[in-house]
């Protein structure tokens, strides 16, 4: 319901405070780009309603960035390319880009509504250097597939679309995101021809 409530309108303080509150139980709980509700806001920065939902808050991001960290130190990994294959808000990439800052970064979501805020989010915030871009299907283009290949090691967050997969007291069920995360992996694994390990 929350999501089709606020579809892909953009947000303002009070949408963002709902929507901690029903995610989260707290309405200071929505944090992106390191900036709370009030401050995301009085930064010129602007979320659709679906973004907000459904992408990696500013905790989240950071605790899963620790141990994507751990991984790669683990596995002696020094240059790979960091995929955020259905970026939404974008707050992985940014999170990515200040830490790790990996040798490159594609942040990819094909909803044109979410894909023009996230880069204009990214241009308000002077993000630099940009990550590449990319609004079309990226489980599916050989174009972007080329690109990766350069690489011998990708690094792909997945932040699926929730669809029907999320329950408020059992938390979100990967096999009913749409798609899949099965699936998605599937699909990666034959467009990009490369060996995943979870």
């Amino acid at each position: 319901q929350l999501i089709s409530e606020f579809s892909f309108e953009k947000l303002d303080v009070q949408d963002l405070m709902h929507v901690g509150q029903v995610i989260f139980g707290k309405e200071n709980a929505i944090s992106f780009f390191g900036f709370g509700p009030k401050q995301f806001i009085s930064q010129g920065l602007k979320l659709n309603g679906r973004a907000a939902a459904e992408s990696t808050v500013d905790v989240h991001a950071k605790k899963i960035i620790a141990l994507i960290e751990k991984d790669l130190t683990d596995l002696g990994i020094k240059e790979y390319c960091f995929i955020d294959a259905f970026a939404g808000a974008g707050n992985m990439t940014y999170h990515i880009n200040e830490s790790l800052k990996p040798a490159k970064i594609i942040s990819s979501d094909k909803n044109p509504n979410i894909y023009a805020t996230l880069k204009e989010n990214f241009t308000t915030l002077g993000v630099k250097p940009s990550p590449f871009f990319f609004g079309g299907d990226l489980m599916t283009n050989e174009r972007l597939a080329a690109i990766v290949g350069d690489y011998q090691n990708v690094v792909i967050f997945i932040d699926a679309p929730w669809g029907e997969g999320f329950d408020p007291k059992k938390g979100l069920d990967l096999k009913k995101t749409r798609p899949g995360v099965d699936s998605i992996i599937s699909n990666f694994k034959y467009v990009y021809r490369i060996t995943i390990s979870l």
